[in-house]
């Protein structure tokens, strides 16, 4: 076992030393970037996975939490400001039991905290317990909410028991975000309205929120509608913009090349509310009047008789006094009552304005379109030869832009945006360009500047990797066999020596020595014959 272990380190020894040093260097700085690559990788697969244990701490609560799992040899980390608390993925359901086991982190102040009192607890007491544990309720369900970090929620409770003290004020509320992200109008207005509805008599003008930075979200207002949101206002103009330049390039877009709308819209976003009752009589029904529900007649007739005055019974002596005597009299009276009902058909409408509608009146559109004429050197070639013009001369001469505004159909089109769009107030100017396209396509010449790049780059990555790969190949060492000289070569062919017969039919290995010699070293041959000649004729 040593006798291999030494033979093959000596095997890799040798074929160390047989790289120059530019091999060695490069072959270095490879092995050094392999060896990088895979402890990467094997680091990235094998690294301890760590998952969130609990969110939304308190300094203090995470510091607790830290402690304890140290204590237990449990690796942690903190993470967001240390709000955040990460264990291993292994170790998550141990420190889970172990941290239930010790009551960390605690829940807060809840409603079970606030229902543990003594004899001695008073009702000012007991109610500034409930009031407190409602605040942290509604705080820990606030800042479960996405793009919200902590939540602060303060309230401010009447006391209900004061039936003699005027001036009793209201339930109010404050909330104070720490937010990872702006909030929309919506959300605050959902968690205005979330905590309006979680504490009794609260109403959403008591309320008030503000984020991290002192920035007034809620105000207490009434909630805002389209007709004094700024922000949907905003949006809703945008839709509306959208709409009518997507009319316009529809109309246009089959005989222009290019379309730019720009415009003006005033949209109307007072609101009206309308009530209208009609009332109409019934078909079948006496002329102004309805059909009759009920009717009711009533008569009354009464009469009276006045008697004269009794007549005296006063002893006539003296002077009988003259008296006016009463005239007997009667009275009579009657009285007739009718009383009617009648359907009648009722009629109610109520209507209301439409919000963010366009007011063509007071709205303008301005377009800007533009055409392109092509000029192809191919089918203008004949034309430019008979007048005598080069292609360059041609562009020269048609180069410059020209309003076509003016044209009658460009005057149509303006009524056909008008009627398209409402919009009475319209401009629309029009400019034609040329484009010239030379013999040689331009498309091709752009494929070329866009392809050669990518084909220049990956030529010399190619040979960088040829040149790294055929540098770390060993060398092939070949030793050259020194050549004989002429005068070398005669003196040895001078010497006498027995040889054997030359058997050519079976190939001998002198005659395969020979061939072998012939095609190596032609000239040597060509030369050593010209020599023999040479001696023959002397």
């Amino acid at each position: 076992m040593n006798e291999t272990l030494s033979k093959m380190s000596s095997q890799m020894t040798e074929y160390w030393k047989s790289f120059d040093k530019k091999q060695k260097s490069k072959i270095i700085i490879i092995a050094i970037l392999i060896v990088s690559l895979l402890g990467l990788i094997i680091y990235s697969t094998t690294r301890p996975k760590m998952i969130p244990l609990y969110s939304n701490l308190t300094a203090k609560q995470t510091a607790d939490i830290q402690d304890l799992l140290t204590a237990n040899n449990i690796k942690s980390k903190t993470a967001f400001d240390a709000t955040t608390i990460k264990v291993e993925a292994k170790d998550s359901d141990r420190a889970k039991m172990l941290l239930a086991k010790e009551n960390i982190p605690s829940a807060g102040f809840t409603f079970e905290d606030a229902l543990e009192n003594s004899m001695g607890t008073t009702e000012v007491i007991k109610k500034a317990k409930l009031k407190y544990a409602k605040e942290q309720e509604l705080s820990r369900d606030i800042a479960k909410l996405e793009g919200i970090d902590n939540a602060v929620v303060n309230l401010v409770i009447p006391d209900d028991t004061r039936f003699f003290i005027e001036g009793q004020t209201e339930a109010r509320a404050s909330i104070q975000l720490t937010t990872k992200q702006k909030l929309s109008q919506e959300q605050v207005m959902s968690i205005a309205r979330y905590v309006a509805q979680s504490v009794e008599n609260l109403q959403m003008e008591n309320i008030s929120v503000i984020d991290q930075n002192a920035n007034l979200l809620y105000g207490g207002e009434e909630e805002l509608t389209l007709g004094n949101n700024p922000d949907k206002q905003y949006e809703l103009e945008l839709i509306k913009k959208r709409e009518i330049r997507n009319e316009v390039t529809s109309i246009l877009a089959p005989l222009f090349d290019d379309i730019r709308v720009t415009m003006k819209l005033a949209l109307d976003f007072d609101t009206l509310h309308t009530m209208q009752e009609e009332y109409a009589s019934p078909e079948g029904s006496k002329e102004g009047k309805g059909l009759t529900k009920y009717e009711q007649s009533e008569s009354s007739k009464s009469s009276s008789v006045t008697p004269g005055n009794e007549p005296g019974v006063i002893p006539n002596t003296g002077e009988i006094p003259e008296y006016v005597m009463g005239e007997d009299g009667a009275f009579e009276s009657k009285t007739d009552s009718n009383q009617s009902e009648y359907y009648v058909n009722k009629k109610i409408e109520e209507s209301n304005k439409g919000i963010g509608n366009p007011l063509y009146d007071r709205s303008s559109l301005a377009v800007m379109v533009y055409r392109k004429k092509v000029y192809d050197e191919k089918s203008l070639k004949k034309a430019l030869k008979e007048q005598g013009i080069t292609w360059e001369e041609f562009q020269e001469q048609n180069k410059h832009w020209v309003d076509i505004t003016e044209n009658a159909d460009i005057q149509n089109l303006i009524a056909a945006v008008q009627k398209g769009t409402g919009i009475q107030d319209v401009e629309l100017r029009g400019y034609e360009y040329p484009e010239f396209r030379s013999d040689t396509s331009p498309l091709m010449r752009e494929r070329a500047k866009n392809y050669l790049p990518i084909i220049i780059l990956l030529v010399i990555i190619a040979l960088l990797a040829y040149g790294i790969i055929k540098g770390t190949e060993p060398t092939e060492i070949i030793e050259i066999e020194p050549e004989l000289s002429i005068e070398e070569m005669l003196q040895s062919t001078q010497q006498k020596q027995v040889v054997e017969e030359i058997d050519y039919e079976e190939q001998s290995e002198i005659k395969k020595q020979i061939d072998k010699f012939v095609d190596e070293k032609p000239e040597a041959v060509a030369q050593l014959l010209r020599n023999w000649l040479s001696e023959e004729w002397e």
